[in-house]
């Protein structure tokens, strides 16, 4: 495998992390279990929660991605050696 595309599959999975790290830094972690059991029901989910929901779980998800380049690269740099 090329040097140049190991590189490129670990600053990918860099920049991914980061993405991932300041969505969940800015937006929080997803309370998913507590906000879908209904324990809540008094509370009205405004659209406010709803996005802010979703863009942690789109952090969660750049943060896994971001794993996957990362391990993929550093694999394919194992079977190189």
């Amino acid at each position: 495998m090329n040097p140049l595309l190991i590189s490129g599959m670990n600053l990918i999975g860099l920049i991914c992390g980061a993405a991932g790290s300041l969505l969940l830094a800015y937006y929080g972690l997803p309370n998913i279990k507590v906000l879908s059991s209904g324990a809540y029901t008094e509370i009205d989910i405004t659209p406010e929660i709803q996005r802010s929901q979703r863009f942690a779980k789109y952090g969660i998800w750049c943060l896994f991605v971001g794993f996957l380049f990362q391990a993929g690269a550093q694999l394919a740099e194992l079977c190189l050696a």
